[in-house]
């Protein structure tokens, strides 16, 4: 459940109802004057508590939550911060497992990963904002002591693409990619965020007029998987390796074939009822015919 106040009164109530039960979940406040709630613990069919990808949304005044973008991916026990100097993203969820930085865009609708950070151990207290960086209080048990570090995050505008325009900072590996063409630009799909198998359903796309945008993600989380142009200027992302929902271990299936049918930031992916093992190659025909 949620509890709201109302300032004028001083006075708490019981607000509308998560859409799912939430621990250690985010709830940010965007420009627009709405509350965005991301991640947490949530329980799986077999009651195993699993950190979710999901997103929902209430507005002022309205009666209940409505479901927002997927993260890139699942995350519980991360923080939020408010972005220094930056209109595009509206806020930012660091993820101390993974090291990895995840900005929203209330314009675009959607997620991205924008960066990262390291240190050699974990948020004791914040993350804070001075108004010229990012920062977070750590202890040292053995010394006993207290120290600050900075969070590093890097590049998240279009400025993240350098003066040669052929080198784009995604911050994830084991992407599949399909080049761009005359007119039409480039789609990395999915990936790997610091390390194997922690895996994200991020898209973006990249074009030299447009430059890096972010694209609905994936239905299923994978790496590694292959890329496909198709008739039309359709997308087809197939195979690659995806997790196994109860075990978290790499899935002995690959996730299903995802379509999107244009590449557009509204447009979503349509999962084709096509499921092959896990290290299934496809190659594409003259006539855009997969086999």
């Amino acid at each position: 459940k949620t509890i709201v106040l109302d300032p004028e009164t001083g006075q708490w109530a019981e607000g509308p109802v998560l859409s799912e039960p939430r621990a250690s979940a985010t709830a940010s406040r965007l420009a627009d004057g709405s509350v965005i709630v991301a991640g947490g613990w949530t329980s799986d069919h077999a009651g195993n508590a699993r950190p979710s990808r999901n997103t929902e949304r209430l507005w002022p005044g309205e009666p209940r939550f409505i479901p927002d973008a997927p993260l890139p991916f699942a995350m519980a026990e991360h923080r939020a911060l408010e972005p220094i100097d930056d209109a595009a993203a509206s806020v930012l969820l660091l993820d101390d497992g993974g090291k990895s930085v995840v900005a929203y865009d209330l314009a675009q609708g959607g997620w991205r990963v924008v960066g990262g950070f390291s240190t050699f151990t974990t948020f004791k207290l914040g993350p804070f904002s001075n108004g010229q960086e990012h920062f977070f209080w750590v202890s040292d048990a053995r010394e006993d002591e207290w120290s600050r570090q900075a969070i590093r995050i890097r590049g998240y505008k279009p400025a993240s693409i350098l003066a040669n325009a052929a080198t784009v900072h995604l911050y994830r590996g084991a992407t599949g990619i399909v080049a761009g063409d005359t007119g039409l630009p480039a789609v990395i799909a999915g990936g790997s965020v610091s390390g194997p198998y922690r895996l994200t359903a991020a898209v973006d796309s990249y074009s030299d007029a447009e430059g890096l945008q972010a694209l609905s993600p994936l239905s299923f989380s994978r790496q590694d998987a292959q890329v496909f142009r198709l008739a039309g200027g359709a997308i087809a992302v197939a195979g690659g390796v995806g997790l196994d929902p109860d075990t978290r271990n790499p899935d002995l299936h690959a996730p299903p074939i995802e379509l999107l049918r244009s590449v557009s930031t509204r447009e979503k992916w349509q999962t084709l009822d096509i499921k092959q093992p896990r290290g299934t190659r496809y190659a594409q025909l003259a006539n855009n015919a997969l086999v």
